[in-house]
């Protein structure tokens, strides 16, 4: 019994380590991540009948999606499946 368990435990370790391993191979996309908060803030309040955050924040939506798309596309998200 102990040894299943210890098993299980150095399993779980592995997939943890192997996880973490793959989230900081990820790329960063600072301009991405940059229109998502502008997004995020306009867009939700919107699902509620809420339009003042897009009426207020327009012009940094348009800002940040014009720095989105000019900017380059990280090896992660530049592939056939993404497009």
């Amino acid at each position: 019994m102990k040894k299943i368990a210890l098993l299980l435990l150095v399993g779980f370790g592995f997939a943890a380590m192997a996880n973490q391993a793959a989230a900081q191979n990820k790329q960063e996309w600072p301009e991405l991540k940059e229109f998502h908060k502008v997004m995020a803030q306009t867009f939700h309040p919107s699902e509620e009948g809420n339009l003042e955050p897009i009426k207020t924040l327009i012009g940094d939506m348009v800002e940040k999606a014009k720095a989105l798309q000019a900017s380059k596309f990280p090896a992660d998200y530049d592939n056939e499946k993404m497009k």
